[in-house]
């Protein structure tokens, strides 16, 4: 308050108490464990953010970054005292094990760089659609299972291969990420 009226808060905070109220509400149980970070910079040769929290407030290499919608987003990659790294799930350095349970599929998601996602490894003999959700796998992997990853976009079907390919678009969007959540222990 400011000389007796309610000052109105700023439009990234509350832009950002939104995407607190989002993630809170998503998953109970994981309020405590998931620490807000603010993205401040890209590295313009890859596709890696760097973060506002470090060391100091608990980020360690190798823990998993999500949106406030619980769709993953990387991987911390290096952890400073006051900032951090992670990888998105886009970089071309980037493979992990993931699923799409409603066709009983599990593959491999791969980063192409400039934030484009291939699926690999596909069963030729599995059906996939345009849309279909590819989620986090248990298989092998440093995220959670569950956490949703992409939509396959266009299927990729050569006849002389055993395996299939779709283009799968990231839902997280890094020219709109205001906040970003690191968590800090696994259940």
């Amino acid at each position: 308050f400011y000389a007796g009226t309610a000052v109105d808060p700023s439009p990234r905070i509350r832009l950002e108490n939104e995407e607190l109220r989002k993630a809170f509400a998503s998953r109970k149980e994981l309020v405590s464990r998931l620490l807000p970070a603010i993205p401040v910079g890209k590295e313009l040769s890859r596709d890696v953010l760097l973060l506002d929290q470090g060391e100091t407030a608990g980020v360690r290499q190798g823990m998993v970054v999500v949106s406030s919608a619980r769709e993953a987003v990387g991987i911390i990659i290096e952890a400073g005292p006051h900032s951090s790294k992670v990888r998105l799930i886009s970089d071309k350095d980037f493979a992990t094990a993931v699923s799409l349970p409603d066709r009983e599929i599990t593959a491999i998601l791969k980063g192409r760089g400039n934030f484009h996602l291939v699926l690999d490894l596909v069963p030729r003999d599995r059906h996939l659609e345009p849309g279909d959700p590819v989620f986090t796998s248990s298989l092998g992997s440093v995220f959670p299972p569950g956490l949703l990853m992409g939509r396959v976009e266009t299927i990729e079907r050569q006849n002389e291969e055993s395996f299939q390919r779709a283009n799968v678009a990231p839902l997280f969007d890094v020219s709109k990420a205001s906040l970003l959540f690191v968590i800090l222990a696994l259940p």
